[in-house]
């Protein structure tokens, strides 16, 4: 005690000058370890922990450390102490072991030798048998040594009362979760009896294979600033070549303040550093909150990722680096009097552990707009089972920082949750309860409901007749919605009114809707007849004004239609939407001839037909002869009565056979002979496919006739596919038989009188 108050009495003189704080820690440390090593229990032997009558309830790994302190224990054989325990445990029987134990602790204790013996890895040899399958107990409780030394030494006596109390209430608890799993206990009670900035987790294995596969659960209780959080998370850990990967999800709920949220992280661990990333989601929304009058409250999206690393050459000194933000207006990740939008922090730290049993450190976050804050610690880590001249050896460093060791360890993780906030605002009024919008059918404006306090949903009462002629209220946002206004109708009611209810406060708004009027007027450059050709064309114009009639409607996009429907006939407009001078303009054209063609032009409704009505016509200038065909081949005598046909195929400039159609065609042959003649269809007017035939006729032989076609507007005839010729009819005489009449009863003599009549048949090319 006396020595408590010195120290007190040296911090309040160091305080009076300006030391930086990296020096006030140096001091602390070196403090610290001084009077750990000037107190003489701490300097002795370890004693039993355990005794005769409870050494059944205790881990053999634990009974087996405790015997072999005395015995040196090199790297490969700690890695493989688990397993030399269990094989050989099982071969013994409860009461067997402990007598085992106890002979060699005497042994132990009558050991006056001054040679400090090599002691086994903490972590390793801390497994329960193959029955229990339980993890080794850690015991984490931080003190803070610059809040003991602040304190007014008048109170230190009382201080002393609560910490042994804190002590008994710690050892008791700790002996009871330790046949759970690994446990970390933080118990803080106040002069007022109250448990605040206390902590319980525990991580209970579901299953260990001792070797690749953990699979566990963790379950975490603290009281922070009035609230009390539990946290439950399951999670499961791959041990592959000297790494560790590892995946986990929690659930957290703050019983006091209602709030919950979940949580996914990751872990990636080897030797001498851990690695872990974790993502927080919230489940509850806003609620009234319990620290801030005024305000709503609600769990902060958010992430973190963390990073601890140790020297291998030096154990006993290690940095931490965390990298954490959160998602909100009002986040209070610097405390509740320090809000901000979607903060975030780095932090940097140091920590020394001089014996497994003392951690200090001291680190520094720094977060948005320059936030920062330091944080000193004085951490006491004690490990039930362990003889505490072991936890005091700094032999034993090195096992605390390899993978081994940290197999059980809890999951780093921000076990608090990080708050939101929303100012309320008290009193809902609106700064304009009757909202009056006017402007043209389907037009869509904006609904500005002006309020002094944030409101949620609006209900709205439409009319019928709004919506029947295209009314449509639209969600925007959350507060926001948008109205499209509904045709105008000539002949009809073009006043609405709306109410919404605000379903927060249940107070009504009304909108009142005024549909104007458009006025639109159309007109063509020339309604003379155009060639249906697809390039002449008629120019619409259409003018858009509004109710005044003198301004111009500007983008308004305009609808096209004619009242006769042909694939060949299009109508173009030439833009998208009106210019500046409330314009827009349109061209049709055609392929196909049609007459007396209305255009029309509409917008949301309003329809305006030009009373001007267009044709188009099909002229024979555009026709062509596309190709002569004949009906036979050349084998025709010049008889005047052979014929050849050949018929020709008109088409339009379009390529479209021009059908029913009187149609003049210029036939010509070559060479041209007196008696060759070609004679054209007795009527001008062409078939259904298009075609008009003629024939040619010879007196004359000639052959490789050239029949051609074209029409007037035609430059160049077409010749016929083939060639004709005619051929002399005499030529094609022929003797097709003989006959001689011959008298049976009367017998000729060659009295040079006596005759026969012979007859022969004699036909042309033809069988005439």
């Amino acid at each position: 005690m006396v020595l408590l108050m010195n120290i007190n009495r040296i911090f309040r003189n160091l305080m009076s000058y300006k030391i930086n704080k990296s020096a006030l820690l140096v001091f602390f440390l070196f403090a610290a370890l001084m009077l750990l090593k000037s107190y003489p229990v701490l300097s002795e032997p370890g004693k039993s922990l355990i005794g005769v009558e409870s050494c059944q309830e205790y881990p053999e790994a634990v009974i087996k450390h405790d015997i072999d302190r005395k015995k040196p224990i090199t790297g490969q054989d700690s890695n493989k102490l688990h397993e030399n325990v269990t094989n050989k445990e099982k071969k013994q029987s409860g009461q067997r072991r402990c007598g085992d134990f106890l002979s060699k602790r005497s042994a132990i204790g009558k050991n006056d030798s001054d040679e400090k013996p090599k002691i086994p890895q903490l972590y390793e040899n801390s497994h329960k048998d193959d029955n229990q399958n339980t993890p080794p107990l850690i015991l984490s409780r931080g003190t803070e040594l610059l809040g003991l030394l602040n304190s007014d030494p008048k109170k230190l006596a009382q201080d002393y009362v609560v910490n042994k109390l804190n002590s008994q209430i710690t050892n008791n608890t700790q002996k009871w979760l330790s046949q759970f799993g690994t446990a970390k206990i933080n118990l803080n009670i106040d002069h007022h009896g109250h448990l605040d900035e206390s902590s319980v987790d525990l991580l209970v294995p579901f299953y260990d294979d001792k070797d690749h596969w953990l699979v566990y659960s963790q379950y975490g209780y603290r009281h922070k600033d009035s609230r009390d959080t539990v946290n439950l998370g399951v999670g499961t850990r791959l041990f592959i070549n000297n790494w560790m990967y590892g995946a986990n999800t929690f659930y957290d709920n703050d019983l006091t303040g209602n709030n919950s949220r979940f949580s996914l992280g990751g872990e990636l661990w080897t030797n001498y550093l851990k690695m872990s990333a974790n993502a927080y989601f919230r489940l509850s929304d806003w609620h009234n909150s319990r620290d801030l009058a005024n305000y709503y409250e609600r769990p902060a999206n958010g992430y973190d990722l963390i990073a601890d690393m140790y020297l291998p050459s030096m154990p006993s000194l290690g940095a931490k680096i965390k990298y954490e933000q959160y998602f909100g207006d009002n986040v209070a990740l610097f405390g509740t009097n320090n809000r901000q939008k979607d903060p975030y922090a780095a932090t940097i730290g140091v920590n020394y552990t001089p014996v497994p049993l003392i951690t200090a450190g001291v680190d520094y976050k720094l977060g948005k707009e320059g936030k920062s804050d330091g944080i000193f610690s004085l951490n006491v880590n004690y490990r039930f089972g362990v003889p505490l001249s072991e936890q005091l050896s700094p032999e034993n460093v090195s096992s605390l920082r390899s993978l081994a060791g940290s197999r059980y360890d809890l999951v780093e993780r921000n076990n608090n949750i990080i708050l939101n906030y929303l100012k309320k605002q008290q009193h809902f009024r609106l700064l304009v309860p009757v909202i009056e919008i006017g402007g043209y059918g389907g037009e869509i404006k904006p609904i500005q409901i002006q309020s002094d306090t944030p409101f949620k949903n609006v209900t709205w009462d439409l009319p019928e007749l709004f919506q029947k002629n295209g009314g449509i209220i639209n969600v925007e946002s959350t507060h926001g919605y948008t109205i499209q206004l509904p045709e105008y109708q000539p002949d009809g009611k073009n006043d609405y009114t709306i109410t919404g209810t605000i379903k927060d406060v249940q107070q009504n708004v009304q909108i009142q809707i005024h549909v104007l009027q458009r006025n639109i007027s159309l007109s063509v450059n020339t309604t003379d007849p155009l060639i249906a050709d697809g390039n002449a064309k008629y120019v619409y114009t259409a003018t858009l004004l509004g109710a005044d009639k003198k301004t111009p409607i500007e983008n308004a996009k305009l609808v096209w239609d004619t009242d006769k429907k042909d694939p060949g006939l299009k109508l173009k407009p030439d833009s998208e939407a009106t210019d500046k001078n409330g314009q827009q303009t349109a061209t049709l054209t055609s392929t196909t001839p049609l007459s007396d063609i209305q255009v029309s032009v509409s917008i949301n409704g309003e329809r305006i037909t030009t009373d001007k009505k267009v044709s188009f016509t099909e002229t024979s200038s555009s026709y062509r002869v596309s190709r002569v065909t004949v009906d036979k081949d050349s084998g025709l005598y010049n008889n005047g009565a052979d014929s050849y046909t050949f018929t020709a195929t008109v088409v339009d400039a379009h390529g479209k056979p021009v059908a029913d159609k009187p149609i003049d065609i210029e036939w010509q042959t070559e060479p041209t002979e007196a008696g060759l003649k070609l004679t054209k269809q007795s009527s001008p007017v062409s078939n259904a496919q298009g075609q008009v035939t003629a024939t040619l006729t010879s007196t004359v032989v000639v052959k490789d006739v050239q029949v051609s076609a074209k029409t007037v507007s035609q430059p160049t005839a077409v010749n016929a596919d083939k060639k004709v010729s005619f051929a002399e009819l005499s030529d094609s005489y022929r003797v097709t038989g003989v006959t001689v009449e011959v008298d049976k009863d009367k017998v000729r003599y060659n009295n040079g009188a006596d005759s026969y009549t012979f007859t022969a048949t004699v036909k042309d090319g033809h069988g005439n």
